[in-house]
């Protein structure tokens, strides 16, 4: 098919099991689309059912265990644009170290909390078996010696 494509409704879903391309050449040694233009009041491209997604509406969304940022320059609107790649990644990333830290401390606490959960209800359970050992040992006795 060559030529614009024009899709409309309240909800579209192009599924696809492998591969979805937009803008491949129509022949061999054509050359692909340039811009594919997606109209909508959200979009969003997600790879498998649980993988890797960008979710577009007033702000964009992107939900990955990666993201890799490579650009050669930067062309931004808004009063506090970045001017370099450089200076947007420091923007992206300025928070990240207190959000790992804050990560950590919780999943630290946790397995403190865990460990001294476990402990407790050993050591609750050793005092049960000695107190059992104990009596039986009286009533074992007390027996014996009549």
């Amino acid at each position: 098919m060559e030529g614009y494509v024009f899709i409309e409704g309240k909800t579209v879903e192009i599924r696809a099991e492998k591969n979805l391309s937009l803008g491949e050449p129509t022949q061999e040694g054509g050359s692909p689309v340039a811009n594919a233009e997606l109209e909508a009041g959200s979009l969003t491209m997600q790879v498998g059912e649980d993988g890797a997604q960008i979710r577009l509406t007033q702000e964009a969304e992107i939900i990955a265990t990666f993201i890799r940022m490579e650009a050669a320059e930067l062309n931004l609107s808004g009063a506090q644009s970045p001017n370099s790649p450089e200076e947007f990644y420091k923007n992206v990333t300025q928070n990240d170290r207190w959000v790992r830290m804050t990560i950590n401390t919780n999943a630290e606490n946790t397995l403190v909390q865990n460990y001294d959960d476990g402990r407790e209800k050993a050591l609750k359970g050793a005092t049960k078996i000695a107190g059992t050992v104990i009596v039986v040992g009286v009533i074992v006795g007390l027996t014996l010696a009549a």
